[in-house]
């Protein structure tokens, strides 16, 4: 089972996360959504929001657009990020439960490059900077929601045919101790 959180905003995605005042929290399991329910994202600055998202016990967050730094905040605590989201939470949630997300559907004016969303496209590898473990990278999803099967950390993408070697530069290593760090 993984927990999803949307940010919400009158029945659709709200357009910036790092004002967002609520979240529908959904449990996904086997391909279908379980109980939900709606929480309010705490006033006092970004770090009070990533915390109760980790406190939560958050997977993935759906969201509209997200500071540089709140997304590598998040990422840091082990949660995956689908940002630059637009459209109406019940289609979002379809669409990420039988694997429709990322989609130039539900990408944000401007954000959607093609099919790629701003991606590298097909090709290249996830590689763990961490302990070297490779793997193909998969359409469709960007090595940095993708843990390392051998100790953990968040992958990073190598390769492909628009950017050549490196990492994106919002990629942060899980944090000791995070739920996707390791020691």
């Amino acid at each position: 089972m993984s927990k999803v959180a949307v940010t919400q905003w009158l029945g659709r995605v709200a357009p910036v996360f790092d004002t967002a005042r609520q979240v529908l929290v959904v449990n996904v399991q086997d391909g279908s959504a379980g109980s939900r329910q709606e929480e309010e994202l705490p006033d006092g600055g970004p770090s009070r929001r990533i915390q109760a998202l980790c406190v939560l016990g958050i997977d993935t967050l759906i969201c509209g657009a997200i500071s540089r730094p709140l997304a590598g905040m998040l990422r840091s605590c082990g949660i995956s990020i689908i940002p630059f989201v637009a459209g109406s939470v019940e289609e979002i949630l379809k669409a990420y439960i039988s694997g429709r997300l990322p989609s130039p559907r539900f990408a944000m004016p401007g954000c959607a490059q093609g099919i790629r969303l701003g991606g590298r496209g097909p090709g290249g590898q996830c590689v763990c900077p961490r302990c070297g473990h490779r793997e193909l990278h998969r359409r469709g999803r960007p090595c940095s929601g993708e843990a390392c099967p051998a100790c953990g950390s968040q992958m990073i993408r190598e390769g492909g045919p628009s950017r050549g070697k490196g990492g994106v530069p919002w990629q942060d290593q899980p944090a000791k101790g995070s739920r996707n760090g390791q020691e």
